[in-house]
């Protein structure tokens, strides 16, 4: 049926204006520790050193990387499990453009320096404005206390490397139930909010505050449709930051910084 307009001739019609491509936001970074493939390093072939930073405009581009028909590409650094989702997400969502750095979680006998080298890496690259770090929620390798230390760290280290333009997405722990979800959270927030009893990777004390520049997103997600899992994935869940990095980068481009995800 054709529209009806009340006067004739006369038709209102809205639109976002355009974006401004100069002042481009909705770029994602992801920090995350390098994982070794399997088998690790074939004979006479060396890793990577680290860390490694990489610039991706679409999922294709970002899965061919890393694998082939058979599964991992052997012989070079992978992204962990989350991580690979993140970025999946990301692009599935609207997002364009990312950045991937992968660090040495081995760089130091303590993981919070270690995260500390990924972020100032990711710091070095201007045009990022949405960090995302889903694998500091690898429960299969970390306590949730060292989950909850390296969300701190992540905090402290953007605060302290001058890049007020950042907004961290936050991930809720992996919820063992739908039960247990709210009852995560409140243990988390709290300490994200104020923990007079963190320690920087420099040994020094530091009040955690409420961070001005980011945000905690729950629960998890199961993806569906044409979704990718990682090659030997155990997990159908996945944190939830790379999809809102995605929203967050789309509305960005179609409409601009103005308008609210």
């Amino acid at each position: 049926m054709a529209p009806l307009f009340k006067r004739p001739g006369v038709v209102v019609e809205s639109f976002p204006p355009p974006v401004d491509a100069t002042f481009r936001t909705g770029v994602a970074g992801f920090v995350g520790p390098a994982v070794a493939g399997v088998p690790p390093v074939p004979p006479g072939a060396a890793l990577a050193p680290l860390p490694q930073t990489m610039l991706f405009t679409s999922w294709p581009d970002f899965a061919d990387m890393f694998r082939n028909a058979s599964g991992w590409i052997p012989g070079i650094w992978l992204p962990g499990e989350l991580l690979w989702a993140a970025v999946q997400g990301f692009f599935a969502n609207g997002g364009t453009r990312c950045w991937v750095v992968l660090y040495d979680k081995a760089a130091s006998a303590d993981p919070l320096a270690s995260l500390d080298i990924g972020v100032t890496a990711l710091a070095a690259i201007d045009d990022v404005d949405l960090v995302c770090a889903p694998s500091v929620l690898d429960s299969d390798a970390l306590t949730a206390q060292e989950q909850l230390r390296l969300q701190q760290q992540l905090i402290w280290s953007a605060e302290n490397r001058g890049r007020d333009d950042w907004f961290l997405i936050l991930d809720a722990p992996r919820p063992t139930s739908v039960a247990s979800v709210e009852d995560q959270l409140a243990a988390v927030l709290p300490a994200l909010r104020d923990d007079p009893s963190f320690t920087t990777p420099g040994g020094s004390a530091y009040h955690m505050l409420r961070p001005g520049n980011a945000a905690l997103y729950y629960p998890w997600l199961v993806p569906g449709g044409a979704a990718e899992p990682a090659p030997g994935a155990t997990s159908p869940a996945v944190a939830a930051s790379g999809h809102v990095a995605g929203i967050f980068a789309h509305t960005d481009l179609r409409a601009g910084v103005h308008k609210a995800p």
